[in-house]
């Protein structure tokens, strides 16, 4: 019987990527480990009216600040409004970092060996090209 290994790709908060980044990013990864082309899902972020809405409630939970939000808007030249779902969503990107792709291993039964192998093989590219990989639960995989 086959399963999937959901995994996801992030950038690291702090960083402010293009938001095409997981789709350009496809390319490298396959040329660099190898790995079949069907494992890597790259994501676009694509900004709407739950940014918005994260972005105020992370501000009202005292999560993260106004005062952040600012500063980040003038730095990178966004509207400094929270309202705007482009600043909103840069923003928490940038401060929580961005899911730029969905990893889908297979995962048979009784290859177990060859699932952890494909894995460590991802965990090391992610670590030396400064991403996080993480379970869908938002756990880092180690």
């Amino acid at each position: 019987m086959k399963h999937i290994l959901e995994l996801e790709l992030w950038s690291a908060p702090g960083k402010l990527l293009p938001s095409n980044m997981g789709k350009d990013l496809k390319r490298k990864f396959l040329s660099e480990t190898g790995i079949d082309s069907n494992v890597f899902l790259g994501l676009s972020s694509v900004p709407g009216d739950v940014d918005v809405t994260n972005l105020r409630s992370a501000l009202n939970a005292g999560e993260l600040t106004y005062d952040d939000f600012s500063q980040f808007c003038s730095r990178f030249h966004f509207c400094v409004d929270v309202g705007n779902v482009e600043s909103a969503s840069r923003f928490l990107d940038y401060s929580n970092g961005m899911m730029v792709a969905w990893i889908h291993v297979p995962d048979e039964v009784g290859k177990a060996d060859e699932t952890r192998s494909i894995v460590n093989r991802i965990m090391l590219w992610a670590n030396e090209n400064g991403f996080i990989l993480r379970n869908p639960d938002g756990t880092v995989v180690s």
